[in-house]
């Protein structure tokens, strides 16, 4: 099995893009109910799948492969109703993974579920994330310390501990002072310390860290600049980030960008968002194309930006 870090860098040569496509569907973004689709319309499950499939068919289309692939595992779980013995959330994920891998299967996938427990806990989540799901890397919280997250380092796949986030709460607790032998610094860059010590055993560890907050990513760059490790950043397009200004950050510092996915979700699956979705499916494949393509653009790299 390849190092994490190998998958990284040959998906990025692949892609010539840092992009990573966000798998979060909203049922009511695409003309459906809040909860469950208009009475007599098809299941949300078939919604879902041929909204990937449309999707996946203007990547194809479009020659240009993204770099990694985000479903988020809370907005399938939402769809289940497991007292009803209803799993259509959960099966309509396994469907999207399938086919994934038999489209792209050599495009990584991270599971973003954002784990972290107790030791025996986290195991089990681990074994959820990589034998369960499949999936090549997760996401996963750090705040319960290093046994809560030493579960999920399995050789060749990639954790990305949550550091700054992208929400507007995130400063709240993520940029306390926090006291180190150091001296004072914000808890978000103790996380990114601690990571990088990680890294040195696992070269899976990696950092989450939102293009919403440029101001901490410039800090975690130069923080990581003798040691990068693998970067998740999220919060680009409808969340407010900037694809370009996240670029210039990362170039300024040298960063190598092999190691980094820059994530964006709403902005490519439901371009139309917030209003309401086109009735046509030829016209919701036009958008699909036109948002995908503007943001691939907007991530790409050069051939000489990716390290041998």
């Amino acid at each position: 099995m390849n190092n994490y870090r190998d998958t990284l860098r040959e998906s990025a040569v692949r892609a010539g893009s840092l992009l990573c496509v966000g798998i979060d569907p909203v049922l009511e973004w695409l003309g459906c109910g809040r909860e469950e689709p208009q009475l007599g319309g098809p299941p949300p499950e078939e919604v879902i799948l041929e909204h990937l499939q449309d999707f996946l068919d203007v990547v194809d289309q479009s020659g240009l492969l993204p770099g990694a692939y985000k479903p988020n595992l809370g907005y399938f779980h939402a769809l289940d109703r497991p007292r009803q013995g209803n799993y259509q959330g959960s099966r309509t994920l396994a469907k999207i993974l399938d086919l994934l891998e038999e489209r792209h299967g050599h495009i990584p996938v991270i599971l973003d579920s954002k784990r972290g427990d107790i030791a025996r806990s986290s195991e089990n989540y681990a074994r959820e994330a990589f034998q369960v799901w499949g999936a090549q890397a997760v996401t996963v919280s750090p705040w319960m310390g290093d046994d809560s997250v030493n579960p999920f380092f399995c050789e060749g796949r990639g954790v990305y501990a949550l550091a700054r986030t992208s929400n507007p709460g995130a400063a709240r607790f993520q940029n306390l002072p926090a006291a180190t032998s150091r001296g004072e610094v914000p808890l978000f860059r103790e996380v990114v310390r601690v990571v990088q010590e990680w890294s040195s055993a696992f070269p899976g560890a990696g950092i989450v860290v939102g293009a919403t907050a440029l101001e901490e990513l410039r800090q975690i760059v130069a923080d990581l600049a003798a040691a990068p490790v693998p970067l998740l950043i999220p919060g680009v397009g409808k969340q407010g980030g900037s694809a370009e200004a996240t670029l210039e950050v990362l170039r300024s510092a040298g960063y190598p960008l092999e190691l980094v996915r820059v994530n964006a979700s709403r902005g490519i699956l439901f371009p139309w968002f917030p209003a309401e979705a086109p009735r046509r499916r030829k016209e919701r494949r036009e958008a699909l194309a036109g948002a995908y393509r503007s943001m691939h653009q907007a991530l790409a790299i050069g051939d000489g930006e990716v390290s041998a």
